[in-house]
């Protein structure tokens, strides 16, 4: 009997059919195809986005790739025989030995992240060799229809640099493609009622903030909430989670600093109006109230889509393919990172903290982009603030502050007054300095925060000198 792998050898070739045999990755498809059944949901979490299904040339291969991916997004298992039934029951037309075949694609798979992502290069290449072959069988052609040689020299000049370059990758959109996109997504709400309006918009719960966020927490931005620390960021990132979910819009908090149960404490804090201290008492016998009101509180929350990740600190690579998992698995919308300088670099970064933190925001910025979600950071300013007279935040003072200033589309900074003076008149306080807004409004947002309960809410304070919204306590009209 042949070996696994004979069944997916390239037909024999002569020695002068060299685009042929560049073009041509059988085994290579075969295998990577293979490698997706075995490890399942990591591999396909770490495929390349240029891998469709027209990297493949076979048409079993190609039934099989699309089968494995619409399994796997309704977290059906993808071995052999569950890709089988499902290429049967989307009726391809399947030869005798198919279940033979997909069963020893899986035999000869790689078995590892790293043999997929070669076997990834080697497709992409042989979709480069497809291209170039195809200009050059129309070269004949080319020369008919352009009026000189240096026109038609520079036509196949033109094609072969856009097939070399371009393969697997997505092509640039035209300007004006893009404000078609713009008028048709606004029309859309034209006569929409404004309660549908706003269930299309992720909202943050505070009236004050959403203001400064017409559009809401918009897809593809990173949004970066600075601090120093017992200003009250991670109790205002979870306020925001729970507003979020509440909604139905899936949101994950990845907590490096805390512990899921220390975040869990807060969340209790502030949805029961209880002080964090009694709620963290060792014994609650001597307080059936808490008993029946978290029983409560846990009734009403079980179907939101919330979600704490609590693991040790990683890289951005590392989450990047959680990210990529949750996106695909639970929908995920919103993404909470506490906190962005915790974070270690990759294996292969800069020793230079300020290039890790570089990568570290773009990272965090093109999943957002990429996946279609809202990324919320939370950042540590330098102790430089404490220094000054003015103890106000800038975004100068976001520690190795110039790639996250780039990269972030919203940055908002928190400060409390009466942290540093005794005698403030913005007592439980919070101001929300919007340094940098790329869609909105930059400004001031003011918060209630009740310390002991770790809960915010809308605030009608305003001092003299600042400039009082136009729609107190309410969002952006439309």
């Amino acid at each position: 009997m042949n070996a696994p792998s004979a069944l997916f050898s390239s037909p024999a070739l002569d020695q002068g059919d060299i685009c042929r045999a560049k073009t041509l990755a059988i085994e290579v498809e075969a295998e990577l195809l293979g490698t997706l059944m075995l490890l399942g949901d990591s591999a396909l979490d770490s495929l390349p986005s240029q891998i469709t299904e027209d990297a493949f040339v076979v048409e079993l291969h190609r039934a099989t790739f699309v089968a494995i991916k619409r399994l796997a997004a309704t977290g059906s298992p993808v071995t052999p025989v569950d890709v089988y039934d499902a290429l049967q029951g989307a009726g391809v037309p399947l030869e005798f030995d198919a279940l033979r075949r997909l069963t020893a694609m899986s035999t000869i798979a790689s078995g590892s992240l790293a043999g997929m992502r070669s076997r990834c290069a080697r497709l992409l290449e042989a979709a480069r060799f497809r291209a170039l072959c195809t200009i050059a069988k129309t070269i004949d052609t080319v020369i008919a229809e352009q009026p000189s040689a240096a026109d038609a020299g520079a036509e196949v000049v033109r094609r072969i640099e856009e097939a070399s370059h371009n393969a697997g990758q997505k092509e640039a959109r035209k300007f004006a493609d893009i404000i078609g996109e713009i008028l048709a997504f606004h029309s859309a709400f034209d006569d929409m009622p404004l309660e549908e309006i706003e269930k299309q918009c992720v909202r943050t719960g505070l009236a004050n903030i959403d203001y400064f966020l017409p559009l809401g927490l918009e897809a593809g931005d990173l949004v970066v909430l600075g601090a120093r620390p017992s200003m009250g960021k991670t109790a205002l990132a979870a306020a925001i989670a729970q507003a979020t979910s509440a909604a139905g819009h899936a949101t994950m908090i990845v907590s490096m600093e805390m512990s899921g149960s220390q975040v869990v404490h807060r969340m209790l804090a502030s949805s029961l109006r209880i002080p964090l201290g009694r709620l963290r008492s060792l014994k609650w016998d001597g307080h059936p109230d808490l008993h029946a009101a978290a029983l409560d509180l846990l009734t009403a929350i079980e179907e939101q889509p919330l979600w704490i990740e609590d693991q040790a600190p990683c890289s951005i690579d590392v989450l990047a393919l959680r990210v990529r998992a949750w996106k695909r698995r639970l929908g995920l919308r919103v993404l909470i990172v506490d906190y962005l300088q915790l974070m270690p670099a990759s294996s292969n970064a800069d020793d230079r903290r300020s290039a890790q933190i570089e990568e570290i925001s773009r990272g965090l910025k093109a999943l957002a982009k990429d996946l279609g979600i809202t990324v919320i950071a939370l950042a540590q300013l330098n102790r430089g603030v404490e220094n000054r007279p003015n103890k106000r935040p800038t975004m100068s003072d976001l520690r190795e502050s110039g790639s996250i200033e780039q990269d972030a589309d919203v940055v908002a900074l928190l400060y409390r007054d009466d942290y540093y003076n005794e005698d403030s008149s913005a007592k439980g306080v919070v101001e929300v300095i919007f340094s940098k807004q790329r869609s909105g409004p930059v400004g001031t947002a003011y918060l209630d925060f009740l310390r002991e309960e770790q809960y915010f809410r809308d605030s009608s304070y305003s001092p003299s000198y600042a400039t009082p919204l136009p729609v107190s306590g309410t969002a952006r009209t439309w």
